[in-house]
């Protein structure tokens, strides 16, 4: 090649090397966002379910709430919206209001997003869910904010009336860049170096991609309720997970066990401080208002497509081989395996954890009690024959 045609040749390689290079990066943010932006909606869309419904079972499926409505008893409605407001941490504001023309007298709930934020209208039954007040409704405003926040969304999208995207009905505003400086002087370098050495860069230039653990976030959120679970379900997922290796389970089925042990406990959300935080033993009916948490969770997940396995799991974790669990009273291999390995991570872990009522006991207490229960007996003797490397893990 002629040298007066060098110059002009290499300041074509480097535009078009360093174009395609930022084309490049530019389009890969672009996938990032939509990935984040699908899975985060998702995410939120789990939770403000799973919000509503324990808030529906808990307050707007009850005769008293009902009876108070139907006879205008101000005091006992304005001291249980305040309730609501105490206990759940995403409630903005409770209230009643007159029934709109658009939310009719089926269904639970309603979700409508109004000027950029998140109402839930909520039908207000009796506790058979039979008869419903016809004129009137409960409504709850979302603290957004708070939710984006302690979901770590908000570190990847934030509300905004003007945003270009839209999450679970909100506009918001992407703060993933559309292209970062690092990748603009990367792109420059690559031109420069030429085409020769555009393998070689990509080699040493990887972005760390943030990837937020957002099942694990969720558990924690659930756990807040309860300072004396902290850390529970990550237990369990962890010594679930070391049954699964010495059971030869294959990584499909220990990253769906995995992600049932993380959110074995979201249904709790729909039980009240009090029972759960309570010191001494629980009356009957506090006990069946507890059992209800497989079930919530149950309803939070076998809506959602892809999750019908994991709600299957969540819901029989509290099942005993010999029938005596709950909510289904299933007994032996009916009762799905991983709901069986959680069943005994759970025990182990709950019986060596402090809790209101009793301090934790000791690992060799805790195997001892274990084998009077009702638990998978090949599971168990896995967790006894290694426990003492297992309590590693802890």
């Amino acid at each position: 090649m002629r040298r007066r045609y060098l110059l002009p040749f290499a300041t074509f390689v480097f535009i078009i090397v360093t174009l395609g290079f930022l084309f490049h990066f530019y389009s890969a943010n672009q996938v990032k966002r939509e990935l984040e932006l699908k899975r985060t909606s998702q995410v939120l869309r789990i939770f403000l379910d799973g919000f509503a419904r324990s808030i529906s079972t808990g307050y707007f499926q009850w005769d008293d709430f009902y009876e108070a409505l139907t006879s205008n008893r101000e005091d006992f409605i304005g001291e249980n919206l305040g309730y609501i407001k105490r206990d759940f941490p995403y409630v903005k504001d409770a209230k009643i209001v007159e029934r709109l023309s658009w939310f009719t007298e089926e269904g639970l709930y309603q979700f409508k997003v109004e000027d950029n934020r998140i109402f839930i209208y909520f039908n207000v039954w009796d506790s058979k869910v039979e008869r419903v007040i016809e004129d009137r409704v409960a409504f709850v405003e979302v603290d957004l904010l708070s939710l984006l926040k302690d979901l770590e969304i908000s570190s990847f999208f934030i509300p905004d009336p003007d945003g270009d995207l839209v999450l679970e009905g909100v506009r918001v505003r992407s703060l993933i860049p559309r292209i970062k400086p690092l990748q603009i002087f990367y792109s420059t370098g690559m031109g420069i170096l030429s085409a020769l050495f555009i393998g070689f860069m990509l080699m040493l230039y990887s972005e760390k991609t943030t990837r937020v653990k957002l099942l694990e976030k969720i558990s924690m959120i659930m756990e807040e309720k309860d300072p004396y679970t902290k850390n529970h379900s990550k237990n369990v997922a962890l010594i679930s997970l070391a049954l699964a290796d010495r059971l030869g389970l294959g990584d499909k089925e220990k990253k769906l066990l995995e992600e049932a042990a993380l959110l074995h406990d979201i249904g709790k959300i729909g039980v009240s401080d009090e029972i759960l935080n309570k010191k001494g033993k629980l009356t009957p009916q506090e006990f069946d208002i507890v059992k209800k948490h497989t079930e919530i969770a149950y309803n939070i997940f076998s809506d959602i497509n892809g999750a019908e396995l994991l709600a299957k799991i969540i819901r029989h974790h509290h099942e005993r081989m010999d029938g005596s669990g709950y909510p289904d009273g299933l007994k032996g291999e009916e009762i799905p395996l991983l709901s069986r390995i959680i069943a005994v991570a759970d025990v182990f872990d709950a019986l060596t954890s402090d809790r209101p009522y009793r301090p934790a006991m000791s690992y060799d207490e805790a195997i001892k009690v274990m084998e009077s229960m009702p638990l998978d007996e090949r599971v168990f003797r896995v967790l006894k024959e290694s426990y003492k490397e297992i309590m590693r893990i802890k």
